[in-house]
Order: structure tokens, then sequence, then C-alpha cells
């Protein structure tokens, strides 16, 4: 166990132990999730449903982030609706179908084509069972939600339908239309007719709300009036002009103390294009309240109010959703949701603890981000995109790099956690793509422009200033034309007497920051360098390429000490962490890269985005790392190397106990409770050794069946898989074939068949089981050819012994005739026995050598025996090869 933990710990010279860190894991993020159109809250405020592309956005309002993603048809959603009950969302995209989806599950419960032309706007009424929607094709048809047929279906409006409400109760089963006709139309569901016809605008109605008592409308238009109607009589009794196009209105309570302290009137809201929040009195006409929209001071499109969280909530063309807290005249900002940030360019953690993130985003905002709950502080100045942002150590300080050819440096209010623009540097011929602060103290600030030179700005000069007057003008101390093409990136070393600057010139150079003289050029690098870091303790530095490497560089001499190499394309973003010893990336590979410098490995790559990475940020304390890039998405990591290490521990520790339990099952023989650990473990190897090790018993069968007949779905599905494994190895197969017999005879096949993944896993074990079988019926005929050789052999046998006993039985008949002519005298008879020697099969010559004609025969004999004996030598070698 210590080896797991060992493996990431670093000794330093001074005793102490760094672990290395090992995985970064995301923890937030924030993503696109609007991009226009009526947005929709739920009763009790705490989820808000929002039109995002082809998709709708389910959003948690209190952390904003995205909880569920509701899927469309790829073509853009036209129109949303949420019902009173908030248990079903209604949408339609451009493909004209509407569909009903269940809002705690996300499951669609009905989908079809409900006009010729896609639907604009939709509305529930009280009882969420009626569903109204007007249409581009001039119609407005009302719907059955649960059985999901057409109930009514209005003619009479020209142009589109760009406006449905369902009337209050107060007013009976009544639905209000405004169409491109300028009129508003109520229909009579209950007799399908048109009761009235409101006709007063001259340009389109964008918006209609009803009084508490529901016996007046408020209707807004775009041209520039809200008209109010008497809807017992169908008459206008008041027009109230706005000099402003109206987006929309919406209704105050009385109960809601806007503008007056005792809180008994009502009063309208009304917002439109010029991006302020305006509060009516609809009896007297006049304006109570005007409130500017602050950052979101752009046109905006859709205001309503919920008494639930309290709050006016307004959203504009720009996809910033905005909460307000209505206190007595004034509106004060309580929450503020980004729907849509545009490509993220830079991001750096400010704030003493790294509680905010300031973003630098295709925008000349700055946004500023609550990392807890996503509430976003915009800061304006700027007029055209920020191109760089750098804070100080302490986060209080914020510097902002632009196209607008100016460096602004804002100040943190520790109370209130707002920012304000201090001071501003103007000089640079070109727009400014790079800068840096000093580290130690807040003395400079350093800037890298297009235009090929660098400023070092003074900030001294902000010690005793009046910060909360005008911002101050800042002085360049020098200038220097630092490379032949655009600057990328600068830095600061750690005690701020070198500055480190890196151009698409493929170069980077090292320069003193008291003078600004040129100390040194890196070149090695085959394209531009994008970003140039110094190191928190070495004297090195790291540079990044567009040729997919990362190379660092010794101060001392100015060589390459390594290079790391693994990204595919441009390399964006580099950081030091770890005290110096592992480097963090980011690339065009849309890929996060953690390296360890000592071993040039590359440790983990973390791939949660789908376009470049432009944006790469590390807290101080360095257990959070922020990334964004092309693809709009903000993550927020959490180094969790400790987490995987106690993880993998205690995996480590529960493996041991369980093998000890495997081992103590196995030795009592308890089969049964074996194989469920087995399987727990999820350790084939050990299930192939139980079952040969019950194969091998004298009533294997039986016991398999007793072990497998009880097993569950699940478990049928993961031994099969293993037989699977087992059955592609030859040596193995005989336990696999055994155990799928075992299973087909204590299982039915619809209970096999019904097991996880089983089409795969059957597929997977025909092709090798028809080879297995095929490799045995080859067997089994090799052994037939075996049996037949083995009898021919047999037979053969007992002729050759037949032959030799003939043979040996004339021998003896002629020796006996001899012995019978031969004469009595012994000498002659000592010749004769050495003649009938001779005659004999043994005869020799009197040189003891055999005579050449018995020699002959005997040869000849020997050599024919000699033949069939190599030959069934030889075929039983041929077919052991065989087998």
């Amino acid at each position: 166990m210590e080896a797991v933990k060992a493996a990431r710990d670093v000794k330093l010279a001074d005793g102490s132990v760094v672990p290395l860190k090992t995985s970064y894991a995301v923890v937030n993020k924030m993503e696109m999730l609007y991009t226009g159109g009526k947005t929709q809250m739920t009763a009790d405020g705490e989820v808000l449903f929002c039109p995002c592309s082809d998709t709708v956005k389910v959003v948690d309002v209190a952390s904003g982030r995205v909880v569920r993603t509701i899927p469309g048809d790829t073509e853009l959603v036209m129109s949303i609706a949420l019902s009173k009950d908030d248990k079903v969302l209604a949408f339609a995209s451009r493909s004209l179908m509407l569909r009903f989806v269940d809002t705690k599950s996300g499951d669609v419960q009905r989908a079809f084509k409900a006009h010729a032309s896609p639907v604009v706007s939709m509305d529930f009424d009280s009882t969420s069972s009626l569903l109204a929607t007007g249409s581009s094709d001039s119609t407005v048809k009302v719907w059955d939600v649960s059985k999901g047929f057409c109930t009514h279906n209005f003619r009479g409006s020209s142009g589109v339908v760009s406006l449905v409400m369902f009337g209050p109760r107060s007013r009976g089963l009544q639905l209000f239309s405004a169409a491109d006709d300028y009129k508003i139309r109520c229909w009579d569901l209950t007799t399908s007719k048109s009761v009235a016809v409101l006709e007063s605008h001259v340009s389109a109605i964008s918006g209609v709300d009803f009084s508490q008592d529901g016996d007046t409308l408020y209707s807004a238009g775009r041209d520039r009036v809200v008209n109010v109607w008497d809807l017992k009589k169908h008459t206008l009794t008041k027009t109230i002009p706005i000099y402003e196009t109206l987006e929309s209105i919406c209704t105050l309570a009385p109960s809601i103390p806007i503008a007056d302290k005792k809180g008994r009137k009502e009063h309208i809201v009304t917002v439109g294009e010029k991006g302020v929040i305006r509060v009516w009195d609809p009896q007297t006409g006049e304006c109570v309240h005007e409130c500017a929209a602050g950052a979101t001071a752009r046109s905006l499109h859709q205001v309503f109010y919920s008494k639930s969280l309290e709050r006016l909530v307004t959203t504009s063309i720009d996809q910033i959703i905005v909460f307000w807290k209505v206190l007595q005249n004034k509106l004060e900002r309580a929450k503020q949701i980004v729907g849509f940030n545009d490509e993220i360019i830079d991001i750096r953690f400010v704030g003493e603890k790294g509680t905010h993130l300031a973003m630098a985003t295709n925008s000349e905002e700055i946004r500023v981000i609550e990392v807890a709950t996503f509430d976003t502080q915009m800061l304006l100045g700027h007029t055209e995109t920020v191109l760089a942002l750098d804070t100080t150590s302490d986060g209080r300080f914020l510097a902002s790099a632009s196209k607008d050819r100016e460096l602004r440096l804002w100040a943190r209010d520790d109370d209130t956690g707002a920012f304000t623009c201090i001071a501003i540097g103007r000089g640079h011929a070109e727009a400014i793509g790079a800068v840096a602060l000093s580290v130690r103290k807040t003395s400079f600030a350093l800037t890298g422009s297009k235009d090929t030179t660098i400023k070092l700005w003074d900030l001294e000069v902000l010690d005793g200033a009046d910060l909360s007057s005008a911002p101050l003008s800042l002085s360049a101390r020098y200038t220097r034309k630092a490379h032949d093409k655009d600057i990328n990136s600068v830095a600061v070393s750690p005690n701020d007497k070198f500055l480190a600057t890196g151009s698409q010139d493929r170069t980077a150079k090292i320069w003193r920051a008291q003078d600004g003289k040129e100390l040194g050029v890196l070149k090695g690098h085959k394209r531009g360098v994008w970003c140039v870091q110094f190191s928190p303790v070495d004297q090195v530095l790291a540079t990044s390429s567009g040729d997919a490497t990362i190379r660092i560089w010794a101060l001392s001499d100015y060589t390459c000490l390594k290079t790391f190499e693994g990204h595919g394309n441009s390399v964006l973003r580099v950081w030091f962490i770890t005290r110096g010893m592992q480097l963090l990336s980011s690339g065009s590979d849309g890929l996060l890269k953690l390296w360890t410098i000592r071993t040039n490995e590359n440790v983990a790559t973390f791939d949660e985005h789908s376009d470049k990475v432009w944006a790469l940020a590390v807290s101080r304390s360095e257990d959070m790392v922020a990334s964004g890039g092309a693809d709009s998405v903000l993550n927020l990591w959490r180094d969790n190397s400790k987490d995987i290490e106690d993880k993998a521990l205690a995996a480590q520790e529960e493996q041991i106990l369980l093998s000890q339990e495997l081992a103590n099952f196995l030795q009592a023989k308890n089969y049964r409770g074996a194989l469920k650990l087995a399987l727990r473990l999820q350790e084939p190897f050990r299930v192939l050794s139980l079952v040969e090790t019950i194969i091998a018993l004298p009533n294997s069968k039986e016991t398999l069946i007793d072990l497998f007949k009880d097993i569950s779905k699940e478990q049928i599905g993961q031994i099969m898989k293993y037989s699977r494994e087992w059955n592609t190895n030859s040596r193995h197969s005989w336990a696999a074939q055994t155990v799928l017999s075992v299973l087909m005879v204590c299982h039915p096949p619809d209970d096999i068949l019904a097991a996880p993944e089983m089409k795969e896993t059957l597929e997977a074990l025909i092709p090798y089981t028809e080879r297995h079988f095929q490799r045995l019926n080859k067997l089994v005929q090799q052994s037939h050819f075996l049996d037949y050789l083995w009898l021919s052999t047999s037979l053969a046998a007992p002729a050759r012994s037949g032959e030799t006993a003939s043979r040996a039985a004339a021998a003896s008949s002629a020796t006996t005739e001899s012995h019978a002519a031969a004469p009595a005298d012994g000498s002659t008879a000592q010749h004769t026995a050495w003649e009938d020697g001779e005659g004999s099969d043994h005869a020799m010559d009197t040189d003891g050598d055999a005579h050449p004609s018995s020699k002959e025969d005997s040869g000849r004999a020997a050599a024919a025996e000699q033949e069939e004996d190599e030959e069934v030598e030889d075929e039983e070698e041929e077919e052991e090869e065989r087998g």
C-alpha cells in the first residue's frame, strides 16, 4: 500500500516531501445555456427553462448550472411554455414539431406536427390541461394536453400570430392573441367565437398582461406606447407614451412597494430597446421609477416577476438573465446569469482566496464570475475586444489589455467585491495582446503589442492617490522594439528583475526589468511562441509554441534543457505547478496535459473541450484550475490526486481481504460462496480456476449444476462473458464448453437470452465453438485410423511366426535323414558331421566364415524383416505427428 503513495511523492533538498499531482477532475462547468427567446420559471423559482439553439436547458437558479438538457430534433427551438403546475414543458421547433416533455424525468410524452408553419408563441391555461399555440400560418389552436388532440382552431388573424395568452380565471375560458395586423383578439373557448377585437396599436404588439382583478388588459407595442383596455366593455381607456420600442410588459401587484410606501397601487413594468427598466403608474401614466440595466444596458426583450423569489427577472438580447430585488424606489441587482460567453480568450483567478474568475470573452466586457454560484459582474470600459488579463498575487488588482490599445487597471472592493477602473495606460500604436503585472509588489505593468513593442508602465503613482475619483493616466518608463512580429505573451520573474516575451517570430527573449536591456534570445521553436512562463523556484523559463512542443530554457546560458512533445497541435498556454516540478498545458487540440519535468512524462491528459483551449489559469493554492476556449465552455477543475490515491489504497486493501476470503472458501470447499465472491471481484481467472477445480472432482457435473442453478440473470451474463474469453484459448475451451453445457441444463433459453449483452456474447462464442468442434471431429477421425493400423499390425505378427516355424521343421527333417544314412566309422562320421554342418543353415567353411550362398539367403531375409519393421515404425511416427 505504501508503494501507491510513494509513487507520487518527491523529497526536496530541505527534507520536505511534496506529492506530485496525477489527476484533475471537472467539478463545475459554465456552458452555453441560453441563446434567446422567452424563458420559463417554475412557481418555486428554483428552476429556469431556457431555449438554447436546438435544445432546452434546465438551469438551477441558485448555482447557475445546467442540471439537464432536453434534446430537440436538430432544428432551432422557436417557443417554449411551462404548465402552471410545473409538470409539463411544451416546446416547438422550426421543424413544425410540438413536443410535450415531463419536467421531472425529461422524457418526451408526446410529439406531433401542430401547424403548417412554425409555432412562435404558446401558453398554458390555469388548469394546465389546455395549451394554446400561435403560428406563422395565421391560426390559433388549442390542444388537450393529456390526450394530444386539437380542441379549437381559430382563424381570422392576418400574418404571424406572435402572442397568445389565456385570460384570468375571472374572465372564464378566454384566450387573447395578437398578430401582425396589430390587433388583439379575444376568443371564447366555450362558444368557439371571437368575442372582441381590440384595435389601437399601429405596430406589432410585443407583450400583454392583466391587472390583479382581471378587468384590465395592458398591451405594449413597438409603436412605443402602452394601451390600457377595459375588458368589461372591450374599450381603450388610456394610452401611455413610452418613447421607446417595447418588447415586454408585466404587472406588479399592489403588495410590492416599488414607489408607494404603503404599497397600495398596482404598477406595470416595461422593457425595450434602450435596456432600461421603467415602472409606471397605469392610473396617471407617470413613470415612477427608472433603472438602467447596467452591464446589460442593451435591448431587453423579456420581463416577469417571480412571487416565490420576490425578484423581477429580465433577459437581454446578449443572453444575460438578471434577477432584481425590488426595494423602495430602487431596483437592486441580486444575481446575474450569463447564457452565452462566446469565445473565451483569457481567464484569471481574482480575490485573495480565488473565489472569483475574471474572464475575457470575444467582447469589450470583462466578466467577473463567482465560482460557487456563477453570479456574474460586468466590467465596462474598453471599447473593443479584451485580449489579455493578469492579476496581482493577492488578487486585489486586475489588469486588462484590449484591441482599443488601452491598458486598464481595476481595483477590487473587499467589502462588496465590485471592481472599479483606477488607471488607464495609452500609447501603443496597435492592439495590446499581452499583459503582466509585477509579482512582489504592484510597482509596474508590462504590455506587449501587435506593433512589436513592449512597454513598462509605472504603477507606483497609485500609492497615496485618490482611487475613488476618475481613473489615473499611466505613463511608460520605457518602450522597446522587442520582436519582428506580433507579441503573444509577456511574463515577469518572481523577483521582478527579469522580463520574458514570446512572439510570432518563433523566438522568446529575456529582458532586464530595470532598464529594458535585452539579455538573451531563445531560439529553437519552429513556429510562433504562444506563451512564456517563469518557474516559481528555478531559474528556468517555459515556452509553448505552434510547433506543438513545450521547451524548458536555462536562464544562465539560454539553452534548451528539455522538450515536451505530446500535443497534436499548437500549445497555447503553459503553467508551472507543484513548486515548479510539473507543467500544465493546453492546446489547439482541445486537450489539457499534465507533465512531470524530471521524467519528461505526460502524467495525464484531460479531454473536456471540443475546440481550442485559449485560456488556462491556476489558483494560488493550485487546487483549482480554470480552462476556457473557443467552444464557449468554462471548466473548473479540482486536484483529485489524493482522492484517487485513497481509492486505490482502499481498493487494494479490499482486494487483499476478499482474496483471503476466497481462499478460505476454497479451502473449506464452499464452492457456492467462492463463485459469488469471484464474480463480485470480477476476476475471470479466479472463476476459471474454480471451474477447473470442480471439473477435476468425480461428481463434477452434479456440483456445477447445483452451483449454477440459482444464479441471477446478471450473473449468467457475467459467466457467459467469461466463457467467451476462455473459449478463445484451446487450453481453456473444455472449461468454457462445460460451463455452457451446464448453463443450458440449469436455465431455460429465454432466461439466458435475457441476460445483459447476450447477443454480442453469443456472436463471439459461436465461431470459436465451431472451430473447437472441427478440431475434435478431426481428432476422432484420426483415432479411427490408429485403430486400423493397430489391427493391421496385430494380424501381420502371427503370419511371420508361422513361416519361421515351417523353416525350422524342414531343417530338422533333413538332419534326421542324414544321420540315418551315415556309416559307423567315427572319422567318417565326424567328417560327415562337418559335411552335415556345411549343408545346414548354420554351416561354416573350414576357415570359420559363413558359406557365400548361405550368407546371401540369410541377409535377404533379415533385410526384408527390417524393411517391414521400419515401415511400421514410420507409420506409427506419422500417426503420432498427425495426432
